[in-house]
Order: C-alpha cells, then structure tokens, then sequence
C-alpha cells in the first residue's frame, strides 16, 4: 500500500472509515508508520489492541458456502441474525443470518462484541478486512440473497485458488 495513501487516511477524520476502506494499522506499520503515528492520527492504545484481538479467519467464505450447502448454516440476507446473544455452533444451523451476521458469528466473542460496539455492519467489514485486506468487501446492506451468494461464491473460489475473481472483470477499467 502506498505511504501516501496511508498517511490520507490516517489523516481522515474518521478513523472508522480509514480502517473500513482497508487501510489497517498492520498495513501502516508495514509501510514504515509507527504505533506513535498511528495514535497522532487519532488512534488510542485501546484502538490497536482492539484491531489487533480481531481474529484472521482462515478461510470464512469458503467455511460459509460449505457449510451452507451442507445445511450447517441458513443465508438469508434480509435478517442479520440474533440480537440478544451469539449463536452457538450447536444452533447456527437453526439460525437465518446475513453474511455480515455469518461474519460476527464466526468471529466468536471479539465478533460479537464488535457487533455490540460498531453494528452488524462494521463488526463485519472489520472480520472481512482482517482475514482478506485485498479483496473487495461486499455490500453487507439491503442486497439480495442472489447477489449475496454469488459475492460467497467468488470469495471462496478466492480463498481456495488464490486468484481474485474480480481481477479480470476490472483489468481493463483501472
């Protein structure tokens, strides 16, 4: 990631948005950024470490799209999931979620209390970022399940090949 691009959004007003648009603050201390700068720019102690607890999911769309053709799991993306408490692994596949919600879930207790934090929304985007800071986020908002599916299915052809879908469809327009 370039250093300027980084020292823009570290310089962001919000620091949510910089880190929801992949710019990470492993990203900033691999391009030479340190902790010091990453706390001018806004970011406390407690927000690294938070960044730092959230799990790198091995593999979460690949998970996802097995376990949801071997009915382990329901997609259903027009409901998030529980409100009131994370989904034991005994029950996900009782529980209708999102991918978004599939996301929190996976991510055990930081997921959930990610959630409780920023919102179904943001917790994911966080998980996603973690696990794939390249790859491109899917709209965790009012899609379809169609939509929502096929971005699943890309993802985990990504994670299981290594080659990025979305390259050849955008290789011409940038």
């Amino acid at each position: 990631m370039e250093k300027s691009k980084l020292k823009k959004a570290f310089s962001a007003i919000n620091k949510s948005d910089a880190i929801a648009a992949g710019y990470s603050l492993s990203a900033a201390r691999a391009a030479g950024y340190s902790l010091s700068d990453a706390i001018a720019a806004g970011y406390r102690e407690a927000d690294i470490k938070e960044w730092e607890d959230i799990p790198v999911l091995e593999k979460p769309y690949a998970h996802l799209l097995a376990d949801i053709k071997e009915k382990k799991r329901i997609h259903r993306q027009s409901t998030w999931g529980p409100e009131d408490k994370p989904t034991d692994e005994k029950h996900v596949c009782e529980t209708p979620m999102c991918t978004a919600g599939h996301l929190v879930n996976m991510a055990g207790k930081i997921g959930w209390d990610l959630k409780n934090k920023y919102g179904w929304r943001d917790a994911a985007t966080f998980i996603h970022i973690k696990a794939h800071p390249d790859f491109p986020l899917q709209d965790f908002g009012g899609i379809g399940d169609d939509r929502a599916m096929a971005y699943i299915e890309a993802a985990a052809e990504f994670e299981e090949t290594g080659v990025n879908p979305f390259d050849e469809i955008f290789k011409d327009k940038v």
